[in-house]
């Protein structure tokens, strides 16, 4: 963290680029899971001439609301020791 910040970023930056790569890191994975189950609840529907739809979509959007909730608390989290960081070293 010295080192990035004696490059010349400022905390709001570090912060900023901090979240972001969390954010990929975090939503990336799900992403790709959401439209690889998609695809596959398609041919399962074609293959059982049924639909699916609607419970995978609560499912996915129960999944998706603690992801967002597991997200911020773990952002927070590390944002708080990445300025604490910051701080002593400079």
């Amino acid at each position: 963290y010295q080192n990035i910040v004696k490059i010349g970023l400022s905390k709001k930056e570090i912060i900023r680029s901090s979240k972001i790569q969390m954010g990929i890191l975090f939503f990336l994975p799900n992403i790709f899971a959401i439209i690889h189950t998609f695809f596959a609840i398609k041919a399962l529907s074609n293959a059982m001439e049924s639909t699916f739809i609607e419970p995978v979509l609560i499912v996915f959007s129960g999944m998706v609301l603690v992801q967002i909730v597991y997200f911020i608390s773990i952002n927070y989290q590390y944002n708080k020791h990445l300025k604490r960081a910051i701080q002593i070293g400079v």
